[in-house]
């Protein structure tokens, strides 16, 4: 039941790597193109580059899902939250070095790589608490997504506005990913997989 499932460290784990995750994800969908522009790309790169990651996005959550099969849900997290963190630090670099290489390093980073988190944030929570009550165990921890989706781009601005630049506030971003992937390994969703291919 959705009571025993909060009663357990798993879940605010996985609440935790949820709430980073989405926080990468919307603060960089929200405000990269508006980065781009103040950094010197023209309009018609700026919104081409938006939509290659959405492009990129298709084959990235595939790929997500087939490694979450066959190196784990932490394994494919880990990856899938590394993908962000080199996305950031591209668009970071792209102050001091505007060019070509970076900007679609870092679109192939955020797509190809980041977006395969989708998959996983469907699998992990699947192992830890299936059963009839699922959906609604689901729906609670992604309330806990929703608020990093949410807090990521209010709070991107938020620093941008205050700092006069977004380097603060990728960093930011940064951190909320590193802390998602050690949320993720602590939730431990391999530890109900290796239960129940024991009891099998």
């Amino acid at each position: 039941t959705l009571g025993q499932a909060v009663a357990r460290p798993a879940f605010w784990f996985f609440a935790l790597a949820a709430f980073g995750m989405l926080w990468n994800w919307y603060a960089v969908q929200v405000h990269q193109t508006q980065y781009l522009l103040d950094i010197g790309f023209d309009v018609d790169r700026a919104t081409l580059a938006l939509a290659v990651v959405s492009l990129c996005g298709v084959f990235g959550q595939i790929n997500g899902g087939w490694l979450a099969d066959r190196s784990g849900r932490e394994g494919a997290w880990t990856i899938g939250c590394l993908g962000f963190v080199a996305c950031y630090l591209c668009l970071i670099l792209m102050r001091q070095a505007e060019g070509e290489v970076l900007l679609w390093t870092m679109v192939a980073a955020q797509g190809l790589v980041g977006y395969g988190l989708t998959a996983v944030f469907a699998a992990a929570p699947a192992d830890m608490f299936q059963g009839k009550n699922y959906s609604t165990i689901f729906g609670m921890l992604s309330v806990f997504s929703s608020l990093g989706g949410g807090a990521g781009p209010y709070f991107t601005g938020l620093l941008h506005d205050l700092d006069g630049s977004y380097d603060r506030a990728f960093m930011v971003a940064i951190g909320w990913a590193l802390v998602s992937i050690v949320a993720m390994w602590l939730a431990a969703p391999r530890r109900a997989r290796t239960a129940r291919g024991n009891v099998g």
